[in-house]
């Protein structure tokens, strides 16, 4: 099983797995409703009259946070009652791994805009994740490694509540993303690019709410009772196709 047709075709081109032994059942996604409204959230927050712009999760060098931090000077230009919220901390690997890369989230924001720029630098709850979220106009993910392959678990965990999303075009995305219908795609590494769609979905209330409603609908056919569903399902015709080869 494997959560989409770029999933697939590798197992099957580069691993010489069997097209018919390789299924294609998607990531599920949380649905739940949000409890507050955006206003009551950024009440909350203390951002009443800011316009959100979120990036949330663990923070390595491959999801692009430096691109978006680069970008965020032109965007506060042009949306002068924009700020950037970061909601988490360094992945705790990175202290073993790549610890001269820790620090350098801080260093950006003193470059870029830092009063301008909130870093929530540590572990976001799933509780405050859905405040923050709910607070967001619209949420970023600026990834720029392209040696994952995989379906998006952060993208799943808020496609659900309605938000706008920006994301880069990288397989994760443009796999559950259709540019333009239920969020944006922009060329990874693309400081220019990734502002100018910030900005048009921030300016645009109309296309902000439109991108968002259509990201949830498409969401909903992928609740997690769905997919648990389908994967029961293939589970007992896979019991069922084994258990008559064996009788034979």
């Amino acid at each position: 099983i494997v959560h989409n047709q770029e999933m697939k075709n590798v197992l099957v081109c580069d691993y010489a797995v069997r097209r018919e032994k390789t299924v294609v059942i998607a990531h599920g996604i949380d649905t739940y409703s949000i409890e507050k409204s955006i206003g009551e959230s950024k009440e909350l927050l203390g951002v009443s009259r800011r316009r959100i712009i979120l990036f949330f999760g663990f923070i390595i060098p491959g999801k692009g946070l430096e691109v978006l931090i680069k970008s965020f000077s032109r965007i506060f230009a042009e949306v002068p009652d924009a700020i950037l919220l970061i909601a988490g901390g360094y992945h705790p690997r990175l202290a073993l791994e790549f610890p001269q890369y820790i620090g350098t989230v801080e260093k950006l924001i003193d470059q870029s805009s830092p009063g301008n720029i909130i870093f929530e630098n540590r572990f976001v709850s799933e509780e405050e994740l859905r405040l923050y979220v709910s607070a967001a106009d619209l949420v970023v993910f600026p990834y720029v490694d392209d040696s994952i392959l995989g379906a998006s678990g952060a993208l799943a965990s808020c496609a659900g509540m309605g938000k706008a999303v920006v994301a880069t075009n990288l397989p994760r995305f443009s796999s559950d993303i259709r540019n333009g219908y239920d969020g944006i795609l922009v060329r990874p590494n693309d400081e220019d690019e990734l502002a100018s769609a910030i900005i048009e979905l921030l300016e645009d209330e109309k296309l902000r709410a439109r991108i968002g409603q259509n990201l949830k609908r498409e969401a909903f056919k992928r609740d997690w009772t769905k997919i648990a569903s389908m994967t029961y399902e293939l589970y007992l015709k896979t019991i069922a196709g084994s258990s008559r080869s064996s009788s034979l």
